[in-house]
């Protein structure tokens, strides 16, 4: 039912492809034409699909208005709400997973930004992570979190992931496995780190870089898929399951920025 390319599912209804087609052709056409990473699914589907459709997608998301999207760490459609919350958690979670893998002593968030996706620009607040780490994930400073609060519990969250470990060789199998497990093998944030470790003449002591999540939020969340939902608000405007995507979507309009410093 659901090809292993497609990125993006919107679940509508038939009375709504008639009124969109009677409202304007134009607009019909717009929204039937053919995304190569999205599929438009009419509900209520064949008895038949049901089970193969909810391996991939939580039975409470199947409603009508409701527009999903997979992750690249993950075999099933999460909502947009649900993606915009907490990608840049679980894409942390997953680095320090694979850093301890490949032996690190010490991961930990040094800055976290709020980066608007349309335009490239670092927004006003700055989450300032000073001093060590006492204990997993206790960060001895303070942080300055000002500005924006959509991504305050995602900013905490975040900070709880900090870790540290004994350190010790890399076990390349097993980072290797958490890379094939998460379709992470080709992500290059992720792909670098495991080549810089797998050298064994010049071992790699201490790694800083940044998380920008940004790009994912574009890739996903893309101008088509923008386009069709602006097309499903002329008349799903007023039901209250669409009116929770368009809410996502707006919040999902910044991302976080991690800058992230790995002790080996």
């Amino acid at each position: 039912m659901i090809e292993s390319h497609i990125q993006k599912i919107i679940f509508v209804d038939e009375p709504f492809l008639v009124e969109l087609k009677q409202d304007s052709v134009t607009d019909f056409r717009a929204f039937e034409q053919e995304e190569l990473d999205t599929q438009v699914i009419q509900l209520p589907i064949p008895a038949n699909q049901i089970r193969e459709l909810t391996q991939l997608v939580h039975v409470s998301d199947v409603r009508v208005g409701t527009v999903l999207v997979k992750p690249d760490y993950s075999d099933r459609f999460i909502s947009i709400d649900t993606f915009a919350d907490g990608h840049a958690e679980r894409k942390y979670r997953l680095w320090v997973l694979l850093c301890m893998a490949l032996g690190a002593k010490k991961v930990s968030v040094k800055n976290i930004e709020e980066v608007s996706v349309e335009s490239d620009e670092t927004s006003s607040f700055s989450a300032n992570v000073g001093g060590g780490v006492d204990k997993v994930g206790k960060a001895e400073a303070s942080i300055k979190m000002d500005g924006s609060k959509s991504h305050d519990e995602a900013r905490s969250s975040i900070m709880g992931i900090n870790a540290e470990a004994a350190g010790g060789a890399p076990d390349l199998n097993k980072a290797m496995q958490i890379l094939r497990d998460n379709g992470l093998e080709r992500d290059d944030m992720f792909k670098r780190m495991y080549e810089m470790r797998s050298i064994t003449s010049n071992a790699l002591l201490r790694h800083e870089f940044s998380l920008d999540t940004s790009s994912d939020f574009k890739r996903v969340l893309d101008s088509s898929l923008k386009a069709k939902v602006e097309l499903m608000g002329k008349i799903y405007g007023g039901k209250a399951e669409f009116t929770k995507t368009r809410k996502s979507l707006e919040r999902a309009s910044t991302a976080l920025k991690l800058t992230i410093l790995v002790d080996f």
